[in-house]
């Protein structure tokens, strides 16, 4: 019976038929809503990039590798400082030194770089694996929902499949044209690097030339894969640092959001029982078997459900005609809700295929039909009307077609 409230495309989640079922059901600031929609959407990127970011080394894991290795560096920098090579080698100390800073800031900025660069090709890989496993069924479903409810479309199916591909592959194209800009940052960078690494080169040459510095430049070896390292982790750190900041800035305002839902949500609960009062008794006229519309407020989302008053008396799945029926009352119960509260909203509801019904529910729901201030329009064959009085029938028709009196006309 829940199915009567999956009336988006099979894909759309629940917060959008959060969205949807607030706004039909007189929730007041329908800004608040797309609001809420659009900040759950950006938590839930965030917080997938979040995970991938995290997936091979974490937080902590971070943190205490930086302790490590800043420690390391301590040591290492005192061994430098106290290592005994004279009074001339003082200004090919500083220089070292000033070389040791270069090094450190472009290891920095390239690991910085590599991370955007290796994010961007994961983009790119998605996209295309998502090309790949798109399935042209759903698609297709697609298309078939949308000429069912506008008519003929002006593309075909297949304009819409290879549309679908070719916004696939403009989104790869964007990416690698903004890639294109940063591998250029990046050659240049490493250039640079190796510049300040074949100088750092030099100089201890020069020095090893006044005598043994073997121990010396292992020291500085080391010491120059610790500032990489140190620099690499850093900007890891940096980067999980920003998004938890993201996380917990879109967390905070969905709460915001959240309770200021809750201030309306008691005009919303009110329109709820008035459209009960009428669902349940609409599906009661049907079938005997009463029906409530109710939601629940789990993971920040507001969840619709419909469920029967106590037990049921059909068994196992219901079948087609029960299913229309059931529909038609639910839609039969809004328009009475609008009724009742005096909106302003457009009252008709258009069903197709309701032959499936039997011809007693048929007449059931004409019946409600006839007390509400709304139009309750159908299309059906005229047979399927045997339990419906001539006057109604004649009242009621609008179009009628046949064999020989078609809706086009050759």
């Amino acid at each position: 019976m829940s199915n009567t409230l999956k009336t988006l495309f099979n894909k759309s989640n629940y917060s959008e038929y959060e969205t949807l079922n607030l706004f039909l059901f007189g929730f007041e600031d329908a800004s608040l809503l797309s609001e809420k929609q659009g900040v759950t959407k950006n938590l839930k990127k965030v917080n997938n990039e979040f995970k991938l970011l995290t997936k091979l080394k974490s937080k902590n894991a971070l943190e205490q590798s930086l302790e490590v290795i800043n420690r390391e560096i301590k040591n290492s920098t005192n061994d430098i400082d106290n290592y005994d090579l004279g009074a001339s080698y003082d200004q090919q100390m500083k220089e070292l030194n000033d070389i040791k800073i270069e090094i450190s800031t472009l290891s920095l900025d390239l690991a910085s770089m590599n991370m955007k660069r290796s994010l961007n090709e994961q983009a790119i890989n998605s996209l295309l694996i998502q090309q790949d496993n798109s399935n042209p069924d759903d698609l297709k479903k697609l298309y078939n929902e949308a000429t069912e409810r506008v008519g003929v479309l002006n593309k075909t199916f297949e304009d819409a499949l290879n549309f679908y591909n070719q916004m696939i592959i403009k989104k790869v194209e964007f990416i690698k044209s903004q890639m294109t800009s940063l591998e250029r940052e990046i050659v240049s960078k490493n250039n640079k690097l190796g510049v300040w690494i074949k100088k750092e080169s030099e100089i201890l040459n020069e020095l090893s030339n006044l005598g043994s510095l073997s121990d010396l430049q292992l020291l500085q070896k080391d010491i120059n894969k610790l500032y990489e390292s140190k620099g690499s982790f850093e900007n890891s750190l940096n980067q999980i640092e920003e998004y938890e900041s993201k996380i917990n800035t879109l967390s905070i305002k969905l709460q915001d959001i959240s309770l200021k839902i809750d201030k309306y949500i008691n005009q919303f609960d009110s329109n709820l029982k008035i459209f009960n009062k009428y669902f349940s008794k609409y599906t009661r006229q049907l079938y005997n078997e009463e029906f409530i519309l109710s939601y629940e407020y789990k993971s920040d989302l507001f969840q619709f459900t419909i469920d029967p008053i106590g037990n049921t008396q059909s068994q196992g799945n219901l079948g087609d005609g029960k299913k229309k029926a059931q529909v038609s009352a639910f839609d039969l119960a809004y328009l009475s809700l609008q009724e009742e509260i005096s909106s302003r909203f457009i009252r008709f509801v258009a069903h197709d295929g309701i032959e499936a019904i039997h011809q007693n529910q048929i007449k059931t729901l004409f019946d409600i039909a006839a007390k509400i201030d709304g139009q309750y329009i159908i299309a059906i064959l005229k047979d399927k009307l045997a339990s419906i009085d001539g006057k109604t029938m004649a009242e009621s028709t609008i179009l009628e077609l046949s064999e020989n009196d078609k809706f086009f006309k050759c």
